[in-house]
C-alpha cells in the first residue's frame, strides 16, 4: 500500500509539476502577447495623439478661412452694392446729360432761329 501511495503521490507530484511548467510558459505567453499589445496600444495612442493634433490644427486653419471668407463676402456685397449705387448715378446722369443735351439743342435752335431774324432785320 505504501508502494501505491508512492505512485500515486509521484503521479500527482508530476501531473502538479506538467500542470506548474504548462502554467508558467503559458504565464510567459501571456507577458509576451501583453507587452505586444501594450507596444500597440502605445502606438495607437501616439497615433490618435497625432491626429487629434492634426485635427486641431485644421479645425484652427478652417476657422481662419472661414473668418476670410466672410471677410471677402462683406467687402464683395459693399462692393456690388457700391457699384449699384454708381450704376444709378451714372444713369441719373446720363438722364440728366440727354436732358440738358436737348435743352442745349433747343437752345441752339432757338439761337439760330434769332441770328437768322437778325439778319432778315437787317438786310
Amino acid at each position: 500500500m505504501r508502494e501505491f501511495d508512492l505512485r500515486r503521490t509521484s503521479e500527482a507530484y508530476e501531473a502538479a509539476h506538467f500542470d506548474l511548467l504548462r502554467s508558467r510558459e503559458e504565464q510567459s505567453r501571456l507577458q509576451d502577447e501583453k507587452q505586444n499589445f501594450a507596444r500597440a496600444l502605445d502606438l495607437k495612442l501616439a497615433e490618435k495623439n497625432e491626429l487629434v493634433r492634426r485635427s486641431e490644427q485644421e479645425l484652427n486653419r478652417n476657422r481662419n478661412l472661414t473668418a476670410n471668407l466672410y471677410d471677402f463676402e462683406a467687402k464683395t456685397r459693399s462692393s456690388e452694392e457700391a457699384l449699384g449705387v454708381t450704376r444709378r448715378d451714372q444713369d441719373d446722369l446720363r438722364f440728366s446729360n440727354q436732358s440738358l443735351q436737348g435743352r442745349n439743342d433747343d437752345m441752339r435752335s432757338e439761337i439760330d432761329a434769332l441770328m437768322y431774324h437778325c439778319n432778315v432785320l437787317q438786310n
